[in-house]
């Protein structure tokens, strides 16, 4: 039956019946208070049934509000993204879903939680990540702006790769662009700038960016050809009504005529 549920409330989301929203709102508040749902206690055993069936409902709820995409939806996920016990894929799952419900306005504030996280607490790094995935799946430049500090020496490389990927997805900006093009210098950055302007600059910026890549060890181009690989497992209807798919195609196109080497 739970598992049932998780297919039936994306697709009761999807039909937008009024009446219906309490019922999704509701699914993300059923985990009884004494219970963590999270999976390193389901592991632990005797909460296996539960623990699925909390998860099923927290990944049908939370696809149902991707597909009805209103933002009243907004402050129910991200209350329950960041309550730490709630399980971790259904979390993820909320974070997904985060950008379809959200306004632009909202997204900005999405860019101020990442910053807000900090390193070195495992939980938080985790809700940090969660919601960089947010800013992926849905880019606004007026909030992935917002992420350029974070690809610098010190922040985590997932991270790094996480917020240039979200600021290539939306697109890069002159003023992006200037801030960027220092990064290409430094070993730690270079990947990050360079995936970013792949993503988002224009075809000169690609090219500048691969001929960074001359001076170098070989085994640093290994690391952008990984990040820039493990960036296109998700797309949707909007990278393709934004233009997006179109430039990655002619920056792809573009940067077979850079010889580095």
């Amino acid at each position: 039956s739970w598992a049932t549920a998780q297919s039936a409330l994306r697709y009761l989301g999807w039909t937008k019946d009024p009446p219906s929203f309490s019922l999704l709102a509701a699914q993300l508040t059923r985990r009884p208070p004494e219970v963590d749902a999270t999976m390193e206690s389901l592991m632990q055993g005797g909460l296996g049934v539960l623990g699925m069936t909390l998860r099923a409902i927290g990944v049908g709820a939370s696809q149902g509000f991707a597909q009805w995409g209103d933002a009243r939806a907004y402050p129910l996920l991200v209350k329950y993204i960041d309550e730490p016990r709630e399980n971790e894929q259904s979390r993820l799952e909320a974070c997904f879903a985060l950008p379809w419900v959200a306004t632009d306005a909202q997204m900005k504030e999405v860019v101020q939680k990442v910053h807000g996280e900090s390193k070195g607490d495992r939980k938080k790094d985790f809700v940090r990540s969660c919601y960089l995935e947010s800013l992926v799946r849905r880019p606004v430049k007026e909030a992935t702006a917002g992420l350029v500090d974070l690809i610098a020496p010190g922040v985590e490389m997932e991270v790094r790769h996480q917020a240039a990927r979200a600021i290539g997805m939306g697109g890069v900006t002159p003023e992006m662009a200037a801030a960027l093009t220092p990064k290409l210098t430094d070993t730690t950055t270079r990947a990050d700038a360079a995936l970013a302007f792949l993503l988002g600059g224009d075809v000169d910026s690609v090219g500048a960016a691969l001929l960074a890549y001359e001076d170098v060890p070989a085994e640093e181009m290994e690391n952008l050809k990984d990040a820039y690989n493990r960036t296109f497992g998700y797309w949707s209807d909007r990278n393709y009504e934004a233009g997006a798919v179109a430039r990655w195609i002619a920056h792809a196109d573009a940067a077979r005529y850079v010889r580095v080497k």
